[in-house]
């Protein structure tokens, strides 16, 4: 019984941690479109 319980445990906390991978990538990947588009404003700004 407490076997199925470890393992209920385990797996629960392998999906938690696998939620927060992808919502780490989703914010890394829109930090990097923020700060690129950031960057592209302001070599825009320098060019006029």
């Amino acid at each position: 019984m407490t076997v199925k319980i470890i393992f209920g445990l385990t797996g629960f906390i392998s999906e938690i941690a696998e939620s927060i991978t992808l919502i780490e990538g989703l914010v890394t990947a829109k930090f990097i479109a923020a700060s690129s588009l950031l960057s592209n404003k302001r070599k825009r700004a320098s060019l006029i």
